[in-house]
């Protein structure tokens, strides 16, 4: 990855933060990071996640910017090959909704936060933890599945 990454992690943190995706995060001294989802974030992640595996967009430094440029063919011009007009909208929504740019470097921050996310992981968030096995007793779903436009 593109050691200017690393600069604009945070710029794109911030922009997670502010769209209510990630309610914290924390970049530590190894170059992880530490991120605190919302259920808003979570749901958008999981799709995300699985958009990133399926198109392999992590496999290489441009495959996201290609990727991004189907989805803006698809919703221009309804053509775009192996990408529908669905997931399009979505992805394209997602980089709308965060203020990022469509640049290489933009993409691989995001590809690399949502790539390492783990939804079932909530080490990170213990009150979440928490809140989930109470209402799970209850028989309530705290996040619900989320709506998933595309196939599974």
């Amino acid at each position: 990855m593109d050691p200017k990454a690393f600069e604009i992690y945070p710029r794109v943190l911030e922009r997670m933060l502010s769209a209510d995706w990630i309610s914290r995060y924390e970049i530590k001294a190894d170059e992880k990071m530490q991120i605190e989802w919302t259920d808003k974030g979570r749901k958008s992640a999981r799709l995300l996640k699985r958009i990133i595996t399926e198109f392999q967009l992590s496999d290489g430094p441009d495959h996201a910017a290609r990727f991004d440029i189907l989805c803006a063919n698809a919703l221009e011009h309804g053509v775009s090959g192996a990408v529908d007009r669905e997931i399009a909208h979505f992805w394209r929504g997602c980089l709308d909704e965060l203020h990022l740019t469509h640049d290489e470097i933009d993409l691989a921050c995001l590809i690399h936060g949502i790539d390492g996310f783990d939804p079932d992981d909530n080490k990170r968030n213990p009150e979440r933890k928490k809140s989930e096995a109470t209402e799970s007793q209850s028989g309530n779903d705290p996040g619900g599945t989320p709506h998933e436009p595309f196939g599974s």
